[in-house]
């Protein structure tokens, strides 16, 4: 059963991909010969308002017109000693005795393969390591505030003026924030597993490899969605960095968060960025000449250029993907797969009542259908065009 409903989502898939280059095409027909006044997809009509008062599957949208709290929290530390557990109760983490099986240094990196558990939990690096693992450099570089969103904190009941202090500055660009009394985090980091496919052809294992999630947010009923996960974007290497650094450019960093802020306040659902925080690190990023093929062996890079890095907060409420269902599936790991969809189902889908079954696990399919319709909808009101 629940192959062929895998087989069905990613019918679906390519069905909403046709959809959209389509949908574009007839727009850029049309929109010449259409009256600005009727060129309704790029105007902010009073009709086209808040996903959430449009489509009650979307309530998970976290729009600029979302429920915003107060500062419930008077500080970073206690933000975080406020943490929920719902990911660390539904799902499995490596286990401890595999870690320690592992050579000294390779749990954080590098790339190793992950197998009979949903994520891999990010301990400190041992002491004796060298500051220069990319993984979590032992004498950290001077941090200071790229931007920080106040729609953001608000959602996450921060103080406003959170950002300007030296707590905020730790806790949000370092897996391992030093010294750790400037966070009381209640959990370790970790790093999920999953794997994907492009077209017809299968990746196998993919994973976290820049990002991990810091901490899950206690549900609270004054905000709208209820509870969080909060991840950070290029504080360092996982197991599943494939190779490559943990680390972010500043300028990705920022364009994610005009992206995602920018698309909140249009109304359409995305994940929402806090802050993006400055280390003065320098690392290295491969640059293409106007027409060559990055993805392409057969055309190297110009050149390496040397760009700042930087740490991006983002937050949703959760992180799930399709690639987590699709790994496990390939795997026949059924245990683990059918515990993601419990989990699915609690946190996404709390509207599915009763236990898991064949028909709750196919309502779960189709509302997620209908999510993914009314997303693509919603880009193309915004005026995304692909390609």
């Amino acid at each position: 059963m629940l192959l062929r409903l895998f087989s069905l989502f990613h019918a679906s898939l390519f069905f909403f991909s046709f959809l959209t280059i389509t949908t574009n095409i007839i727009i850029v027909i049309m929109l010449p010969s259409l009256p600005l006044s009727k060129a309704f997809l790029f105007s902010p009509s009073p009709s086209l308002a808040s996903p959430l008062q449009r489509l009650p599957l979307m309530r998970h949208s976290l729009s600029s017109s979302s429920a915003l709290g107060g500062s419930a929290f008077a500080d970073v530390a206690e933000f975080f000693a406020e943490g929920g557990r719902v990911v660390r109760d539904n799902l499995t983490a490596e286990l401890p005795v595999l870690q320690k099986a592992l050579p000294e240094g390779s749990i954080q990196g590098p790339t190793r393969a992950v197998s009979s558990c949903h994520f891999v939990e990010l301990p400190p690096p041992p002491a004796s390591s060298s500051s220069s693992s990319s993984s979590s450099p032992t004498s950290p570089s001077p941090l200071y505030l790229i931007a920080a969103s106040p729609p953001s904190l608000s959602l996450l009941h921060l103080p406003l003026s959170s950002p300007s202090t030296p707590s905020f500055l730790s806790s949000f660009s370092s897996l391992h924030p030093s010294p750790p009394s400037s966070s009381s985090r209640p959990h370790l980091p970790y790093a999920t597993a999953y794997g994907c496919h492009c077209g017809t052809q299968y990746f196998g294992q993919l994973g976290d490899g820049r990002a991990a999630t810091i901490h899950e947010t206690s549900p609270s009923p004054s905000r709208v969605p209820s509870r969080f996960e909060v991840q950070l974007k290029g504080a360092g290497a996982t197991p599943f960095s494939r190779g490559f650094d943990g680390r972010a450019a500043l300028r990705g960093c920022v364009r994610e968060m005009l992206g995602c802020e920018g698309l909140a306040g249009l109304g359409v659902p995305t994940q929402r960025v806090l802050a993006v925080v400055g280390t003065s690190e320098v690392i290295s990023r491969p640059w293409y000449t106007a027409g060559s093929a990055p993805s392409s062996k057969k055309f190297p890079p110009a050149k390496l250029v040397f760009e700042r890095a930087a740490v991006l907060t983002r937050f949703a409420p959760s992180f799930l993907r399709f690639g987590h269902f699709e790994l496990h599936a390939e795997r026949s790991e059924h245990d683990l797969l059918n515990a993601l969809i419990d989990h699915a189902l609690e946190v996404e889908f709390p509207d599915i009542s009763g236990p898991r079954s064949d028909s709750s696990t196919a309502a779960m399919l189709e509302a997620v259908v209908d999510r993914q319709a009314f997303l693509v909808a919603e880009w193309l009101r915004v005026g995304y065009c692909e390609g």
